[in-house]
Order: structure tokens, then C-alpha cells, then sequence
């Protein structure tokens, strides 16, 4: 989550109600001074198919989510924890290549384009 602040700007998709809340796009300005980030508002369920076309650079998704598994995405985790911070959340992120993974309940995935 750290690595995110070094970007230039990035965009994140997620429901409506990620925008606003502590656990979301606020936490992550608040805790991690994200000011860089662009949120999109997407529908449940199209995540992915969003990440995998470029609409968005990251979403809010489920670490359980069976997308996971596949490869295609790489989960970041933060370097520290959070009260904003939920172990069953993730936000998703296109990369260029996989980031090193940290201990937390603060997740991010990522769609690894290197392989």
C-alpha cells in the first residue's frame, strides 16, 4: 500500500459507499496519505473484468474472491496496521510487476503484467 503514494496518480474502482468510508478510500487517504488516488464507482461483481480492461488501476475486492487464485493478480499487503484496516477486503491494483508482500490486514491486489 506503501508503493502507492510513489505512483503519480492511479485509479480505484469499488461500490459507491468505498468512497466515503474509513475501511476505504478515506482510510487509505487518512492512514496512508493517498491523495493521489482517483476513485471510479463500479458495480459488484465486475471488478475484474474492470482491472482486466484498464478501466480501473485498482478495486475494492474480497482476499477470498476464487479471481485470486488464478495467478493473474498479486495481493500487496501493507507494511503496518490499521484501525481502517479489514482482513476480508483487498483493494486491487495493475501493476507492472508483482510487489513484495508484508504482514497485515491491509490488503491490496494486484494484476501482474510480467511474467
Amino acid at each position: 500500500m506503501e508503493d502507492l503514494k510513489k505512483l503519480k496518480s492511479f485509479s480505484v474502482g469499488a461500490r459507491p459507499e468505498f468512497k466515503s468510508r474509513q475501511q476505504g478510500l478515506a482510510g487509505m487517504q487518512k492512514v496512508y496519505g493517498l491523495n493521489n488516488a482517483t476513485f471510479r464507482q463500479l458495480a459488484l461483481g465486475v471488478q475484474y473484468q474492470a482491472l482486466d480492461s484498464g478501466k480501473v488501476d485498482s478495486a475494492d475486492v474480497f482476499t477470498t474472491d476464487a479471481q485470486l487464485a488464478s495467478g493473474k493478480y498479486t495481493v500487496l499487503r501493507t507494511r503496518r496496521a490499521s484501525s481502517a484496516s479489514r482482513t476480508s477486503r483487498s483493494s486491487s491494483t495493475r501493476t507492472s510487476s508483482p510487489s513484495s508482500a508484508a504482514t497485515s490486514s491491509w490488503e491490496s491486489s494486484t494484476r501482474s503484467t510480467s511474467s
